[in-house]
């Protein structure tokens, strides 16, 4: 693609500047990315990978071209001037060397990170500025790994496992593994060809076969090899048709979180959320109801304790573009196809990814086992040269369970609980060092009451 009279400006980027996130002061990212160099990543470290996943929209529907057509990517960027770094002094769309794009499923383009990384050659999705931003902070090469469908629910076909069937004004809604999605109460389900979380398990098959052989796809990172950094999600548009699935929504986006992460072992790795956008403020109905419950898993609101510091929802109302702004105004459901939508959405990803990316590295220790009503030591250890302002240690739940001092480094913890073979308890560690957002890591007890200890010493267990 070659641009005329290319425009650089800042000021075309101030609806960008409004929804900054306040960044931790050794990532700070500026209003305007700077356009990519050429200076080759770090090859000592491993590759940092961002895991995105969702429906239609996260595939990637802003539409690239024609210039002239307001809300392509074309046009905002040569006619408005918008996001200067995607256009090079030649007018050609630019190419990160540091940044590498594999999709998986759908929005299977797999090359160094440029335009048209989305439904097809001619389509951008939140990937494109979110990897940009990610290639700006690292000094690691980065894995943008996407794995993502159309026309998928959370409660039906993304559902985590785990998920159990529930019943609501004489209906059975499908758990885990159940099929079809609903059925009357009391009476047998017929299985159809497709049940829940069908798509969940496609989406970490998928993933799984790309990081499985690692060296193999990336022949180039072997020696160095990978780490989860982060993940990143989008989707909530199908979940808004059926209203007993947008009340379903937060308790299924926890779940998911915690499967996700649980699935590809990176169980305190960021996440980050960004709401769905549809109507932009003028949102309602079953619409707001998602968003709402998007909002609610955030760790910020105190909802859920383990997710303070690395749960994040990025707001998105803002970014919504009317119909006669956007290239397609029949597809409201993939937000007109506006370019200029996907592309703060991924700002917004990406910046919210930043917020809650840990400055520097925490182990609350290993899972272990112990008794009930004996007391065990904690073993943490933090990054060396971190000067440590304060300890927090906390449990879930936390009923009987007693910290000898929960503000120092290794303390005992003794957790009683009541008769019963055994019952896992969430011990998290929380570090802060008066500069960064705080650290955190979590570790899992398994407590079990006197007549199994009994048993399984019995056992030689």
């Amino acid at each position: 693609m070659k641009t005329q009279n290319r425009i650089k400006t800042v000021l075309t980027l101030a609806v960008v500047a409004m929804v900054f996130l306040v960044l931790p002061a050794a990532a700070e990212i500026p209003d305007q990315l700077p356009d990519p160099d050429t200076t080759p990543p770090d090859t000592t470290k491993p590759v940092k990978v961002y895991i995105l996943s969702g429906q239609s929209n996260m595939v990637g529907m802003g539409d690239i071209a024609p210039l002239g057509t307001p809300g392509t990517l074309e046009t905002i960027t040569t006619t408005d001037g918008m996001f200067p770094h995607l256009v090079d002094a030649a007018g050609d769309w630019t190419v990160r060397n540091d940044v590498w794009y594999k999709g998986v499923v759908t929005a299977t383009a797999n090359k160094w990170l440029t335009v048209g990384c989305g439904s097809g050659a001619s389509t951008i999705g939140p990937e494109l500025q979110f990897g940009h931003i990610m290639g700006y902070i690292h000094d690691e090469p980065v894995l943008v790994l996407k794995a993502s469908q159309g026309n998928r629910s959370l409660a039906w076909d993304i559902l985590p496992p785990g998920s159990e069937r529930y019943t609501i004004d004489g209906i059975t809604y499908a758990g885990y593994g159940d099929s079809p999605a609903s059925w009357p109460e009391g009476e047998p389900n017929v299985p159809i060809d497709w049940y829940a979380g069908k798509e969940y398990d496609t989406f970490v098959a998928a993933v799984h076969d790309v990081l499985d052989n690692f060296a193999t796809n990336f022949p180039q990172y072997a020696e160095q090899g990978y780490e989860i950094a982060g993940f990143a999600w989008w989707q909530g548009h199908k979940d808004s048709q059926n209203a007993v699935h947008a009340s379903r929504y937060e308790l299924n986006m926890v779940n998911f979180i915690k499967a996700f992460r649980a699935e590809f072992d990176a169980q305190n790795a960021p996440f980050v959320i960004a709401t769905i956008a549809f109507s932009g403020w003028e949102m309602s109905g079953n619409y707001l109801t998602v968003a709402n419950a998007q909002l609610a898993v955030s760790g910020e609101t105190g909802n859920y304790p383990e997710f303070a510091n690395n749960v994040l929802t990025v707001e998105s109302r803002d970014f919504w573009r009317t119909a006669a702004e956007s290239p397609n105004a029949n597809q409201g459901y993939h937000y007109y196809r506006n370019a200029e939508t996907f592309m703060l959405v991924g700002d917004a990803l990406g910046r919210g990814m930043v917020e809650i990316l840990p400055a520097y590295s925490v182990n609350a220790g290993d899972d272990m086992i112990t008794w009930s009503g004996e007391p065990v030591e904690l073993d943490a250890t933090v990054q060396d040269g971190v000067t440590v302002v304060s300890y927090a240690w906390s449990a879930i739940p936390d009923d009987g369970v007693v910290f000898s001092d929960e503000t120092v480094e290794d303390p005992n913890v003794t957790i009683t609980k009541g008769p019963g073979d055994m019952a896992s308890v969430f011990v998290r560690l929380t570090v802060d060092d008066g500069v960064n957002s705080p650290v955190s890591d979590t570790i899992v007890i398994d407590v079990y009451d006197d007549a199994c200890k009994a048993t399984r010493l019995g056992q030689g267990i």
